[in-house]
């Protein structure tokens, strides 16, 4: 049954052709052009200099390091001090404290 009606429509479906495929082709440029629209727009690709940016963050970051490290050791020398000179009776402002220390 279903061979038989391919077989008549088969004809009329290839006349149709010339009319068929402007009209196909007009309404997906039309969905394509909705669907373009509705999506959101694409985020701009990585800058063209972003290795230089990370190559400063980087240095910076290593230079902050190393300053951090200078300060632990000023901090620990100055305990290390502050724990010789405790039985001294120095003055509590002479010390190194943290905040709540102080009393």
């Amino acid at each position: 049954m279903n061979r038989m009606i391919r077989k008549m429509i088969r004809p009329f479906w290839r006349m149709s052709g010339p009319i068929r495929r402007p009209l196909v082709s007009r309404f997906d440029e039309h969905v394509l052009g909705l669907l373009r629209q509705s999506q959101p727009p694409m985020p701009p690709g990585p800058p063209a200099d972003l290795d230089l940016l990370l190559n400063s963050v980087v240095r910076e970051l290593a230079r902050l390091r190393a300053q951090v490290e200078t300060l632990q050791s000023q901090i620990d020398s100055l305990e290390s001090s502050d724990r010789d000179h405790d039985h001294d009776n120095e003055c509590a402002a002479c010390r190194l404290s943290v905040v709540g220390d102080i009393g």
